[in-house]
């Protein structure tokens, strides 16, 4: 189990979330990400990798960005899995990452219109 920090329920590491979250992100594998970070899940982390011009070498499980002014971002690579499929995890940054404010931005308005769909007008 990777543990950045404590979370909260279980969630599908197909979704961009965020904290607090237990993230499943791989087979026997969970992410808990604190309040003020963020998940991409791998396809999301991957874009916004190449919008900074960084071309993995490795498979890419997620990225977990902070929200500030100028994100910091980690990238969870897999160096490689056993033979029951868990894998051998590297965490690698905390660099910064301007490009994925927009990212952050597009989360929180996602995540308010869900809300204000759920309260009554």
């Amino acid at each position: 189990m990777i543990v950045a920090a404590l979370g909260g329920c279980a969630l599908d590491g197909t979704y961009r979330a965020s904290g607090p979250a237990r993230i499943d992100v791989a087979p026997y594998t969970q992410l808990s990400i604190a309040r003020k970070l963020i998940y991409l899940p791998p396809a999301e982390g991957l874009k916004l990798m190449n919008q900074l011009g960084e071309r993995p070498g490795a498979e890419v499980l997620g990225v977990v960005l902070t929200d500030e002014a100028t994100p910091l971002m980690m990238i969870i690579f897999v160096k490689s899995r056993d033979a029951k499929g868990r894998p051998d995890v590297e965490l690698v940054g905390w660099d910064e990452a301007p490009a994925a404010r927009s990212f952050i931005e597009e989360l929180k308005l996602a995540e308010h219109e869900r809300v204000r769909g759920r309260s009554p007008n």
